[in-house]
């Protein structure tokens, strides 16, 4: 994915726009985890990102999550604390029908976003118990229906790309 990691993060803005929309798309995740990878924790990271990278940074790790292992995993896994920025950042960059899954989900089983330290899961055992809480699959499978959030995402990066 990165094998023009050192070329991407050199890149000016007018070369990084010029890039096809999938080499964006890695230029920017590269750009992003690079500065974010500096700090201990995920949220110190972030916050260390202009608005317009942490949306994109943290809509990547949603999809990343979704796409591996479903929204249960993202709940699971320290990404969670992400979850609160999920439903404004879908709207910001216009992925409606993603937010609309993604609400409607949430707020039909009760999810705090807030607070899903009950998510926690220490084992594999635990992860299992944490998939029966709710019927992710069902999210997952209209997730994986729609279109990438990625199709989204370089439309975004393409008008912020001075951000980038």
């Amino acid at each position: 994915m990165f094998n023009n990691s050192s070329r991407y993060l050199s890149l000016s803005t007018k070369e990084l726009s010029a890039l096809p929309d999938k080499e964006l798309i890695n230029a920017a995740l590269l750009r992003t985890e690079n500065r974010v990878s500096r700090f201990g924790s995920l949220r110190d990271g972030i916050n260390t990102l202009s608005d317009s990278q942490k949306i994109f940074y943290v809509l990547v790790c949603f999809q990343t999550e979704v796409d591996n292992g479903g929204l249960c995993q993202f709940f699971v896994n320290s990404t969670r604390a992400l979850a609160p920025f999920i439903s404004d950042y879908l709207d910001i960059i216009g992925a409606d029908r993603h937010k609309t899954l993604f609400d409607e989900f949430t707020g039909k089983y009760g999810i705090d976003l807030r607070d899903l330290s009950s998510f926690a899961a220490e084992d594999k055992t635990e992860y299992k118990k944490q998939t029966g809480r709710c019927p992710f699959d069902e999210f997952d499978k209209a997730f994986y229906s729609l279109e990438p959030l990625y199709i989204s995402l370089t439309g975004f990066v393409r008008k912020h790309i001075s951000e980038f």
